[in-house]
């Protein structure tokens, strides 16, 4: 019994204690046969990789040994499918990807670069984006290999920075983004956006699809999130004013 040196993704699907409620009232789940789909899509294609993918309860973990970077640029790759095919299926994920000691046989899983990954998912992630740890990205890009024009190519496509300085993967990658577009569109139009926490995710993930968009020469999409007032001062005064006098709050 060894523990390999290994790189994982740590995926957390958002929204899977609502989805798992809103099943257990139907005759025919809804979100049961989206993961179900999306993980055989995947994993039959893992499996000729090489690569390792688990999914129990609101989680999903890829991971893969590291010994070259085309197998680690194969991992990120597959992360971004099964991000992408999630999104366009109306499920959005976070998750983190980094390196670390990693043990998996059977029902044992025994890892350190899984709890290094759920550590850059649930503190760090925010939006349903994928972030790559900076130790993962530091041994990447001072590798030999790092230097190879067509190693640079990939990084260029897998790899954005966000207005955070934290890097994600760009799981739009040459899918198609027009799909991308009408997911998101549905999924606004049927999310309740006053909730806490949905607004800013939806903000980011119209944020990003604009971004890629404009990239591509054309013109930004409209996706129609409401505008919020900021809290301020003077809102808090004016709505002061026309309070009944006799009323404490």
């Amino acid at each position: 019994m060894t523990l390999a040196q290994n790189v994982v993704c740590y995926l957390d699907i958002l929204g899977f204690k609502n989805m798992v409620l809103s099943d257990r009232g139907q005759d025919e789940p809804r979100f049961l046969p989206i993961i179900e789909e999306v993980y055989k899509i995947i994993k039959d294609r893992l499996m000729k990789s090489g690569l390792e993918i688990k999914q129990f309860s609101d989680s999903i973990v890829l991971a893969t040994s590291y010994y070259s970077i085309a197998n680690t640029i194969k991992l990120l790759r597959a992360v971004c499918d099964v991000q992408y095919h999630m999104v366009v299926r109306g499920v959005l994920v976070r998750g983190g990807v980094s390196l670390g000691k990693h043990f998996s046989s059977g029902d044992i899983l025994y890892s350190e670069g899984l709890v290094n990954a759920y550590v850059l998912e649930s503190s760090q992630a925010k939006f349903p984006r994928v972030l790559v740890h900076d130790g993962l990205l530091d041994i990447l890009l001072s590798s030999p290999m790092g230097n190879n024009g067509e190693v640079i190519r990939e990084f260029c496509e897998l790899f954005l920075v966000d207005k955070d300085s934290l890097t994600f993967l760009n799981y739009i990658l040459d899918k198609d983004i027009c799909i991308h577009e009408d997911a998101i569109k549905k999924l606004i139009k049927t999310t309740n956006l006053s909730e806490p926490g949905l607004y800013d995710k939806y903000r980011w993930l119209s944020e990003y699809h604009n971004y890629l968009v404009c990239t591509k020469g054309m013109d930004p999409i409209d996706f129609e999130l409401p505008q919020f007032q900021v809290w301020r001062k003077e809102i808090y005064e004016s709505i002061s004013k026309k309070r009944p006098k006799n009323i404490n709050i």
